[in-house]
């Protein structure tokens, strides 16, 4: 079985990590639905695969049929997908809410998964 850690929440939620993950967002085209699609096929593919994913403390991550809607608090339009490519060309101020982490925890493993991590120095 495949397991995959993503980082620890509070690298997750620092300026230098959302400035990379906005980058490759917009490097990739990252749309409201085509965020999600990623997400989706990415995480329930590995799942489904008998996959596991952990939090930076190793706890496992619960991949529930509704894991993405609910890491976007059913803002079912997405539009965070593409307002925070704002921070590919600047680094944001502070870091994020905490109330984002579940959703840079499922981003952090969905392209760990992919094979191309999101890293900070």
């Amino acid at each position: 079985m495949a397991t995959v850690k993503v980082l620890m929440d509070e690298q997750l939620r620092s300026p230098a990590y959302i400035h990379q993950l906005a980058a490759r967002m917009k490097d990739e085209g990252i749309t409201r639905m085509s965020g999600f699609l990623f997400l989706m096929e990415t995480l329930f593919d590995f799942r489904d695969d008998g996959g596991m994913v952990l939090d930076g403390e190793g706890q496992s991550i619960d991949l529930h049929d509704d894991v993405i809607e609910d890491a976007y608090a059913w803002e079912v339009t997405f539009s965070w997908n593409t307002d925070m490519q704002v921070f590919a060309e600047r680094l944001p101020l502070r870091r994020v809410k905490s109330s984002l982490i579940a959703r840079l925890r499922l981003w952090d493993a969905a392209y760990r998964i992919s094979g191309r991590p999101i890293t900070i120095e």
